[in-house]
C-alpha cells in the first residue's frame, strides 16, 4: 500500500511498487542520504494525528518508522509501516510519501 500526503492511499501489486518508487518517490540515482527513527519524539506533529491513522488499511500496524530523505531531490519524507499477519509474522505493510515535509 502506499499512501501520498494530503491525498489517497493506493494498494498495488509489488510490481507497481517497484515502478512508482523507482519514478517518484525513492532517488536512485544517489541513494544515502536518508534517515530513520522510531523515535516517536522526533516524528512531526501531523495536526496531533497519530501516523497509524495516515494510512487506512485494517492490517494490524506493530511499527511506525519515520524518514527523510525520500523523492527524486531527497526533500521528501516517509512513514514506513510494518505490520503482523494472522499467523504472527511480521512484514512491510506500506507507506506515506509526501514530497515536502509533513507539517
Amino acid at each position: 500500500m502506499i499512501g501520498y500526503w494530503g491525498g489517497q492511499s493506493e494498494f498495488k501489486t509489488p510490481d507497481e511498487v517497484t515502478i512508482a518508487l523507482a519514478k517518484s518517490v525513492y532517488n536512485q540515482i544517489g541513494p544515502g542520504g536518508m534517515t530513520f527513527t522510531m523515535d516517536r519524539k522526533a516524528f512531526p506533529a501531523l495536526a496531533g494525528n497519530r501516523p497509524e491513522h495516515l494510512l487506512d488499511s485494517g492490517a494490524n500496524i506493530v511499527g511506525v518508522v519515520y524518514s527523510e530523505g525520500w523523492g527524486i531531490d531527497d526533500l521528501g519524507a516517509a512513514f514506513l509501516y510494518f505490520a503482523q499477519d494472522e499467523c504472527g509474522g511480521f512484514y512491510w505493510h506500506g507507506l506515506v510519501f509526501s514530497a515536502t515535509h509533513f507539517d
